[in-house]
């Protein structure tokens, strides 16, 4: 359910932390749940795909230099909107701030952004989070400011979005 390699702009690859996420695994992985959040929210299994361009932001490649997707699978849809609703209040938090979407993604979408520096560099980050009945999707683009826009990350998540269902 999460994004395939064939689906990145060119230059793409995919990263180590691709693969299969079992309940433990996420919860070790993910410091913003518990293995007893995911339990009682009725956590199946999830997907993660990493790409990466292999270059610093910045360094010369003018776009997203990390994409990043995800999808988990929940037993019912109120255990997808219980996961939803923690990662929103995660992207509601300083430094992020919650953006509007501009069009329909599954059941829920929201769309969060948080810019940093990393060395001399200006990072722009952008997170689709949504659902769909009892699956859960993320979408992240990182790379120089200027570089990745709302709008890629926004379309990537519709691509990801017509497997879920």
């Amino acid at each position: 359910m999460a994004l395939e390699l064939a689906e990145m702009p060119i230059g793409f690859a995919a990263g180590p932390g691709t693969g299969y996420q079992s309940i433990t695994t996420l919860a070790q992985e993910d410091a913003s749940v518990t293995l007893a959040q995911l339990k009682a929210w009725g956590y199946v299994t999830g997907y993660q795909a990493d790409f990466s361009t292999g270059a610093s932001p910045g360094g010369g490649s003018g776009g997203a230099t990390q994409i990043d997707s995800s999808a988990s699978v929940y037993g019912s849809a109120s255990g997808a909107e219980k996961s939803l609703a923690s990662s929103v209040a995660a992207c509601r938090k300083s430094p992020y701030r919650e953006l509007p979407v501009g069009t329909k993604i599954g059941d829920e979408v929201h769309l969060c952004s948080v810019t940093e520096k990393s060395g001399n560099v200006t990072v722009q980050v952008y997170v689709v989070l949504w659902r769909r009945g009892r699956f859960e999707g993320a979408v992240l683009t990182g790379g120089a400011k200027g570089g990745t826009s709302a709008t890629q990350a926004v379309k990537l998540a519709e691509v990801q979005d017509k497997r879920m269902k």
